[in-house]
């Protein structure tokens, strides 16, 4: 329990630092993956640029979580969730 814990905590400190390079290097990212201009206006709206930042430590925290349920090899509850997840988006 405590392991996990610990991951967590790992995984949301990591989501929060690409965060922060996020924010700080808007223009560098954007410049590093796309060089369409129709992209680039609309990832440089600050609303769409800052969902993208914000939710990089909840991305953390899904990518840790789905590790440690199948590294315990839960895969009934990876279902349940997994259907669950499809039942709230349709």
């Amino acid at each position: 329990k405590s392991l996990c814990h610990r991951v967590l905590l790992f995984g949301l400190a990591t989501g929060f630092g690409f965060a922060a390079f996020a924010f700080f290097g808007k223009s560098f990212l954007i410049k590093l993956f796309t060089t369409d201009e129709d992209v680039i206006r609309v990832l440089s709206q600050n609303d769409v640029w800052m969902t993208l930042t914000l939710a990089q430590p909840l991305n953390a925290l899904v990518f840790v979580y789905d590790g440690l349920v199948y590294a315990f090899q839960d895969f009934g509850y990876a279902r349940e969730l997994m259907t669950s997840g499809v039942g709230f988006v349709f």
